[in-house]
């Protein structure tokens, strides 16, 4: 079922938000990391977290939920894609403030609150989709559209094979910065 692929990508995405948490506290030490080290997160996240996950979701799940009868405009699609406008305006902020002129406390305060304000949303938006959403999704849309959203899904996947296993592997970097990391991924059928 392609909600277990996304769900799978949760735990990925939940992985690299533990190391971004962590991060916000070396930017609070005298000697703080380098803002390419930030940068580095802000690449994963808009390349795998945003355009690969949430991009399956919006071109994909969400428009097959809507085909089979949900409001795209209202209720939980919506709000989700709320949420992913919220997420990409708080990597932005991470983004600015990482790429600025100069690494100040001022800065590096400002990434920290981005970052903290990012893996707040994305942790509560997980749990949404896990819970409410996709147990929505397998009630509401057709064992024909299922199919439909597995091949699209393997397409994706498939025209995208080295840009994601680049990206997983700046995923396990960035987790391993703090600890090493078990999520691995199943490729899809």
């Amino acid at each position: 079922m392609p909600v277990e692929l996304l769900m799978q990508e949760h735990r990925l995405i939940e992985a690299v938000l533990d190391a971004l948490g962590e991060v916000v506290v070396e930017l609070d030490r005298d000697d703080p990391l380098p803002p390419a080290e930030v940068e580095r997160f802000v690449d994963w996240l808009r390349r795998y977290a945003d355009a690969f996950h949430h991009g399956k979701e919006e071109d994909v799940l969400f428009t097959a939920m809507v085909a089979s009868g949900m409001p795209g405009d209202a209720g939980p699609i919506a709000v989700m894609l709320e949420q992913h406008d919220e997420g990409r305006r708080l990597v932005t902020r991470l983004a600015d403030a990482a790429s600025g002129a100069t690494w100040t406390a001022e800065t590096r305060r400002r990434a920290a609150r981005a970052a903290t304000d990012f893996v707040a949303l994305l942790r509560q938006h997980i749990q949404i989709e896990d819970t409410v959403l996709y147990p929505m999704a397998v009630a509401t849309i057709p064992p024909a559209a299922w199919e439909t959203i597995a091949r699209d899904f393997a397409e994706l996947a498939a025209s995208h094979a080295v840009e994601r296993a680049t990206l997983e592997a700046l995923a396990a970097t960035l987790i391993g910065r703090t600890r090493p990391t078990s999520v691995e991924l199943r490729s899809p059928p």
